[in-house]
């Protein structure tokens, strides 16, 4: 009884301890909250963005499934976005931009596995993605689609999409993910 008592105890003060957010993480580590599944993200960076000296980076970590058959270079349907970070700014000259470390959440079943980098200019109020068939995902709260000037949500100069693993993989090891122009990565 008394062991039961104890074991009691501890677990609820655990569960407080998480629903308070007083639990850290480690990289990549899942921890449980209120809301769901916590995934921390250690800082990243991203190379191979001097052509856009002087735009803007913003990053979407994303649900979403392969289109088609998923093929190489296609792009994936985004169901939900799950977290934006951003906007970065773009300085060139060979310097990285840095993603600075962050914690995703789990919404339901869905968790990221795609991040999306979307290339902009800094005008843009509010960024924006859509999938290819025009649909909005989730989680962008009010997009205006009714602006079709250069100030649109979905005016982007580019569009990168790195699988979860690629990114996971590279902040834990320490590594830059280096980016091609034009290219979405397998």
């Amino acid at each position: 009884m008394v062991i039961q008592l104890k074991s009691l105890i501890g677990f609820l003060a655990l569960g407080l301890l998480l629903l308070v957010g007083k639990v850290s993480a480690a990289p990549g580590d899942r921890i449980v909250t209120g809301r769901g599944a916590l995934e921390s993200i250690n800082t990243f960076h991203l190379k191979g963005l001097d052509t856009y000296r002087g735009l803007y980076a913003t990053v979407f970590f994303v649900s979403g499934r392969e289109a088609g058959l998923g093929l190489a270079g296609s792009r994936p349907r985004i169901r939900q976005v799950m977290k934006i970070e951003g906007p970065f700014e773009i300085h060139g000259g060979g310097e990285l931009v840095s993603i600075p470390a962050t914690a995703v959440a789990r919404i339901g079943a869905l968790q990221f596995n795609y991040v999306m980098i979307v290339v902009h200019s800094p005008y843009i109020e509010k960024i924006a993605i859509r999938n290819l068939d025009g649909s909005i995902p989730e989680g962008q709260g009010k997009v205006d689609t009714s602006i079709t000037d250069d100030s649109s949500p979905f005016n982007h100069k580019d569009l990168f999409i790195l699988k979860k693993f690629q990114v996971t993989s590279a902040e834990k090891a320490g590594k830059i993910i280096q980016l091609m122009p034009h290219t979405i990565l397998p």
